[in-house]
């Protein structure tokens, strides 16, 4: 390995105890396109580990992974202590470059004020990867008030899709030189559509007949879990056959089991816990349904798209999500019934014409090694002193 690689710190919550989720995939899809000759790497999850799924990758690729562990978030006590192991952390090594991932507002902004103070000189990214809508009162009236400082203590602001960035940051830096939209990008030709990998799958899941509709992410109060169920409910009104496969975990799985149970349905919905096979699971699925209440993006809807699938989603999602025709959007205030009726109408249509949708998903500026490429030009330009 050579001496002049970059050192790049890559700083997350992981704050989802046996939980992988959207940030730390990024993180590792972009991490595994990236050439180990030019970027020496850490991962740093502050509450639990959530790169263990990709350990074993990280690893031989030359990454270091590390968890601060400490689990309590909530209040002026929970953010002085992650702040404090941060900082502690920070004054034991250093970085040419620290790239903040967040969702949520406090955690992404006291995290970048604390890069910029511990951080030896190194260049700060702010990364937004969310548009939560859930603040309301005093909270909302802070995140207002913080919001005009933000600009002083990042070099540069990225985020999944514009809503993503408008929900993190000032205006002035959303239309100014130092923001950008890093696609949340997949490796568009695990995805492709192969009919021998969808069967194989259905006989794995002994599924072979049945109509599957699937959802693939964590266990929490965004994924709208019980929507999902009551969405469910309907479709086997309309498909008793129907199966649902829930792919994740997360802090809410034990209530949305508990709902399984209260709703009759147990013998019909498949928790699988965490997976590496999702390109295979999405083959065996029919349709994806996705009702979140909010996201930065949604990528698991750009996987579906791409083996194929329609996806039922909900208005909320970004647009920069559709990057196909089979990308049916749909308002929250609909009924369950209204949306089973358009996921089944959507199956019918797509069951005998599903093919290969992943160099639309390409064109579309959602391949991975493009989209690695910008992000490793985005740090050398930094560090240079061009932005």
């Amino acid at each position: 390995m050579q001496d002049n690689r970059m050192r790049v710190l890559f700083l997350t919550s992981g704050f989802q105890k046996n939980s992988s989720g959207g940030i730390a995939a990024f993180l590792f899809n972009f991490y595994r396109e990236m050439d180990p000759r030019r970027i020496d790497a850490d991962f740093v999850a502050i509450a639990y580990q959530c790169f263990d799924l990709y350990r074993e990758a990280i690893e031989s690729l030359g990454g270091r992974l590390h968890c601060l562990n400490v689990h309590r978030f909530k209040g002026i006590t929970g953010k002085r202590n992650y702040l404090k192991a941060v900082s502690q952390f920070l004054d034991e090594h250093e970085y040419d470059i620290i790239h903040i991932n967040s969702g949520g507002f406090f955690t992404n902004y006291l995290l970048t004020r604390c890069a910029k103070k511990y951080g030896k000189g190194a260049k700060i990214i702010s990364h937004s990867h969310s548009k939560m809508t859930t603040y309301r009162g005093i909270k909302k009236a802070a995140i207002m008030l913080a919001r005009r400082n933000f600009a002083r203590y990042a070099d540069y602001f990225l985020a999944c899709s514009m809503d993503a960035g408008e929900y993190m940051y000032p205006s002035s830096v959303v239309s100014g030189p130092r923001f950008s939209v890093i696609n949340n990008a997949i490796r568009t030709a695990d995805y492709a559509y192969r009919p021998e990998t969808r069967a194989a799958m259905r006989r794995e899941l002994n599924l072979e007949e049945a109509l599957i509709v699937g959802h693939v992410g964590r266990f929490t109060l965004a994924k709208n879990h019980g929507f999902i169920l009551d969405v469910f409910e309907e479709v086997l009104k309309l498909e008793p056959q129907a199966h649902l496969l829930l792919v994740g975990e997360g802090n809410s799985r034990a209530d949305v089991m508990d709902q399984v149970r209260v709703k009759g349905i147990g013998e019909h919905v498949i928790f699988t816990g965490l997976r590496d096979d999702v390109p295979a699971l999405m083959q065996a699925m029919d349709v994806f349904l996705f009702p979140s209440l909010f996201e930065g993006l949604g990528v698991v809807a750009i996987e579906a798209q791409a083996s194929g699938l329609p996806v039922i989603a909900s208005s909320v999602i970004p647009k920069e999500a559709a990057v196909t025709d089979l990308f049916i959007s749909l308002a929250l205030e609909e009924s369950a019934n209204e949306w089973a009726k358009a996921l089944v109408d959507a199956v019918s249509h797509n069951r005998d014409s599903r093919r290969d949708r992943s160099d639309d998903v390409s064109l579309a500026g959602y391949d991975v090694k493009q989209e690695a490429g910008k992000l490793i030009a985005l740090y050398e330009t930094l560090l240079v002193g061009e932005i």
